[in-house]
């Protein structure tokens, strides 16, 4: 497996919508340190992806999250989902999003890094076996605490 996880940031956001350019691009985060992935989309507003971090000297939060929006602003009520803008669809479309972070950290046997790829949200299930432009998803903030 790759050494690096990646998340590239398209639009980068903090909170109230302020442009925040230091996350745009690549966020690289150590493979062999994540404990755990979690995936979870509250109400309609964005899709956060939490990855636990065991070190020695305790655990670290990574909360990257993601949106169908990639405009430069807070995109409220933008979560992706699949099938309908409702609990089941965006529970079926965190299922995808952390099938994806697994996928990527066990991808790339060797290297040193492996990129995350969102997976496409969509008014339909059926419309995500072909790549549609407009079912894009981005990931939009990369925050440690």
């Amino acid at each position: 497996m790759a050494q690096f996880i990646n998340f590239p940031v398209t639009g980068a956001f903090k909170g109230g919508g302020a442009a925040a350019p230091q996350m745009e691009g690549d966020n690289l985060i150590p493979i062999g340190k994540i404990a755990s992935v979690t995936v979870v989309t509250s109400g309609a507003g964005l899709c956060t992806i939490s990855l636990n971090m065991d070190s020695s000297a305790g655990s670290t939060l990574i909360t990257v999250e993601a949106s169908i929006s990639s405009a430069i602003a807070t995109p409220t009520g933008a979560a992706p989902f699949v099938g309908a803008a409702n609990a089941a669809g965006w529970a079926a479309w965190n299922s995808r999003m952390k099938d994806a972070v697994i996928k990527a950290m066990c991808s790339n046997p060797g290297g040193v890094k492996s990129t995350v790829g969102a997976p496409q949200g969509g008014a339909t299930a059926a419309a995500l076996i072909n790549y549609v432009q407009g079912n894009s998803c981005f990931f939009k903030s990369f925050t440690v605490a």
